[in-house]
């Protein structure tokens, strides 16, 4: 008997393309960066005094009081109580005079800000108190 030829003269090529996957892939970002939403953080909506001689200052610790009376350093609300260990650590660890800035609202009661600027004094003599203000 003879042997019948059953090989196939057409070879099936196995090799795949990435081209059209990378295609999708880049239509898909494209598709969900326009579609999607992003959220705004809202920070802080402090309304600054007017002043018409304030000049830029660098800050080595910045404390915010807002006009309900909260005290908030490095993004966190703290009492009065707590701000004094929170001050002591920060200016202990400054090598040189630290400059204290407060951003105070306008609405902020005048007691609130001296009875913090007495307290960084109580802690550092030596310390620059700034306000902030807005031109």
């Amino acid at each position: 008997m003879d042997k019948l030829n059953l090989k196939s003269e057409r070879k099936i090529d196995v090799h795949f393309s990435m081209s059209s996957m990378t295609d999708i892939v880049f239509l898909l970002l494209i598709f969900f960066m326009i579609t999607s939403s992003f959220d705004n953080i809202e920070g802080l909506n402090l309304d600054l005094p007017k002043s018409s001689h304030s000049k830029e200052i660098s800050e080595d610790i910045k404390i915010i009081i807002t006009s309900n009376k909260e005290y908030i350093i490095d993004n966190k609300k703290v009492i009065l109580s707590e701000l004094k260990g929170i001050l002591e650590t920060k200016i202990i660890n400054k090598a040189s005079i630290p400059k204290i800035l407060i951003e105070s609202d306008k609405n902020a009661l005048v007691d609130n800000i001296v009875e913090l600027a007495n307290l960084a004094k109580s802690i550092s003599a030596e310390s620059v108190i700034s306000l902030a203000t807005r031109q």
